[in-house]
């Protein structure tokens, strides 16, 4: 392939690690080349890639790719990765796009997503004057010179396709039962925030974890520990509840019409209600609590509500079998079924022992569903007594 003349990007530097944006390609000059080969034949590739200006990194990184050195490329994506910045980022991603680094472009995207979706743009990313600017879904990044990179938006399509299939496993159902324990972490006094994690009971592995920062607030569900932010990578969804406490929904870390617009044309999976959970209203608290649960599945809508409990006159109170997962007695303990079936239970969530509560499902429940239903037990409720 032909190389045309070199136009450096990001100016003149003395050791020549230059990148160039002329062509359909990125392309190299010599000694950026032969000083990879160097330092590579010298071992000397964590030295070199802590030595380099940010400047210098974009080219070594090229040079890594073109010469398939991946120990040179692998060093110079983890470092540009770490030091992402509103203003590396389009350059970053526009080398992640010519090399067809899903990584780089990966990291890129969330970058993006969490920027713009949390309202932290620079006031130098202005739509019309700005030396960084989003328009006609174009990322562009101007340079002195009037030399300009362009990544368009759609490029990115591929990482939201990844990210779809990744999360699939926690939105999908499983035709066995998934044994599991929700352990409710609270501050001193039980004060807020909360924190909820599911984990498995046969490995005690830490499959999602939610955030409650008030009484009264939503839960955000992540699918690590630390996470807060929902433009993260690991978000999976929100439940959000009704003012009295009777109707609680749950949503996929889709966007809503909001965070879409903030995002100015970067492609967004748009969220979606997977499920809902009601609770008849019991302000006496007389009674057992009526709960019906909605969930979304491939052939429609499933309804399911929780069985009713039999009065037992040893113990003076209602009563359901729970084969030995619940220990304590309490209001939050319940079983979901459909049509009344007591031979078929879909759902088992209660009481081990404080803070720790048995979360029992099968098809057609993910472990998503599942977890939002458990929460909205767990949710103040002003209706329910």
């Amino acid at each position: 392939m032909a190389c045309p003349r070199f136009a450096d990007i990001l100016g003149e530097s003395d050791n020549a690690l230059t990148v160039t944006i002329t062509g359909d390609q990125s392309f190299l000059t010599i000694d950026a080349v032969f000083e990879c080969i160097e330092r590579t034949r010298d071992e000397a590739v964590v030295s070199l890639v802590q030595s380099c200006t940010s400047q210098q990194m974009f080219s070594l990184f090229c040079a890594g790719k073109f010469l398939l050195l991946p120990a040179v490329s692998d060093a110079c994506r983890l470092a540009l990765c770490d030091s992402l910045d509103p203003y590396t980022v389009p350059l970053a991603a526009w080398v992640a796009h010519q090399h067809n680094d899903e990584e780089l472009m990966t990291r890129c995207y969330w970058f993006l997503k969490e920027m713009l979706g949390s309202r932290t743009v620079p006031s130098a990313w202005d739509e019309n004057h700005g030396s960084v600017r989003v328009a006609d879904g174009v990322l562009h990044r101007a340079f002195e010179g009037s030399r300009t990179v362009t990544v368009p938006l759609s490029a990115f399509e591929s990482v939201v396709e990844a990210d779809t299939a990744k999360k699939a496993r926690l939105l999908t159902p499983s035709m066995g039962y998934t044994l599991c324990q929700l352990h409710r972490i609270r501050q001193a006094d039980g004060a807020y925030p909360h924190v909820y994690e599911v984990r498995l009971d046969h490995n005690d592995e830490t499959i999602l974890v939610g955030h409650k920062e008030s009484e009264q607030s939503v839960v955000h569900i992540f699918s690590q520990p630390g996470v807060t932010s929902q433009f993260a990578e690991c978000y999976m969804g929100v439940v959000e509840p009704g003012f009295w406490g009777t109707s609680f929904h749950l949503f996929d870390s889709g966007a809503s019409d909001a965070v879409a617009s903030l995002c100015k044309g970067l492609p967004l999976r748009r969220r979606r209600e997977l499920c809902s959970v009601g609770y008849e209203t019991n302000l006496l608290g007389d009674c057992p609590r009526k709960i019906t649960v909605q969930v979304e599945c491939e052939d429609g809508k499933v309804t399911m509500e929780n069985l009713a409990p039999k009065w037992d006159s040893k113990i003076g109170s209602y009563a359901l079998p729970f084969f030995g997962r619940v220990k304590l007695a309490s209001a939050k303990n319940f079983q979901l079924v459909v049509d009344g079936n007591r031979d078929n239970i879909f759902f088992i969530f209660g009481k081990v022992q404080k803070d720790v509560f048995a979360l029992d499902f099968r098809n057609p429940l993910s472990p998503l569903d599942a977890f939002a239903i458990a929460i909205s037990s767990l949710a103040k409720k002003r209706a329910v007594a």
